[in-house]
């Protein structure tokens, strides 16, 4: 190592802390269910249809708040689907060991495959095309901007609102049910956890950031709401 150069990450750490959001992160971890129908193994590769203690063979823990973390390259690409337009795309997100009090970020050691990230600091706007007799949307709105159907724009929070993702109407200008309805509102991505790279040598007592691969999850599901419902 060349004399009078240091080699400490105190200005990585500086930058992420500057940079930095904030995560609420849900470990995730295989029931004992899997290969099981109604208890009884069955070698199948699948968990138990019945299991009360799971929501579709995983468990979830409550989210932890992260900070600091870095969300970056991501990737957006409208694609036409059945449902109506679904944003789609994939981001790196960077982890420190700690942050520059020298306090361990839990994720940074524990983080693992199929777990649950969401931050708050990241917002994007989606456009859906609704069936009105089955108004569940993908993902949980925090603002919905507008809603229409055969030239009606009805009005936010007066005539539809929102509870989690499904649409509330408070009119008797209702859509007929079978109606394709436009909805556009602004949501908080919630992400899986795709792949990560393997923890960097220790070299000499410093460790490196940490990056891990993460996927846009949509539509929404009933164990996404139990865990994430309070905070989107």
């Amino acid at each position: 190592m060349q004399a009078g150069i240091s080699w400490g990450l105190s200005p990585v750490r500086q930058l992420i802390q500057d940079q930095g959001m904030t995560a609420f992160w849900s470990k995730t971890s295989y029931c004992s269910c899997w290969g099981k129908v109604d208890g009884v193994e069955q070698n199948t590769n699948s968990p138990d249809p019945h299991c009360k203690i799971c929501s579709s063979g995983y468990i979830y823990t409550e989210p932890k708040k992260q900070f600091p973390v870095v969300f970056t390259d991501l990737h957006e690409a409208v694609q036409w689907t059945e449902e109506g337009i679904n944003p789609t795309g994939n981001i790196t997100l960077i982890i420190p060991d700690k942050d520059v009090l020298g306090n361990t970020i839990d994720m940074y050691l524990d983080v693992g495959l199929q777990d649950l990230i969401v931050s708050m600091d990241i917002q994007l706007q989606d456009i859906e095309i609704l069936n009105s007799s089955s108004p569940l949307l993908r993902r949980i709105p925090a603002q919905l901007i507008s809603v229409s159907w055969n030239g009606i724009t009805y009005v936010v929070g007066n005539e539809v609102t929102t509870h989690l993702n499904s649409l509330i109407w408070q009119t008797q200008r209702k859509p007929p049910d079978g109606s394709l309805i436009s909805v556009s509102y602004l949501y908080y991505p919630l992400y899986t956890v795709l792949t990560s790279l393997p923890i960097a040598i220790n070299y000499g007592g410093l460790s490196f950031p940490r990056t891990i691969l993460l996927a846009e999850r949509a539509p929404i599901t009933q164990a996404d709401i139990k865990v994430f419902g309070d905070l989107l």
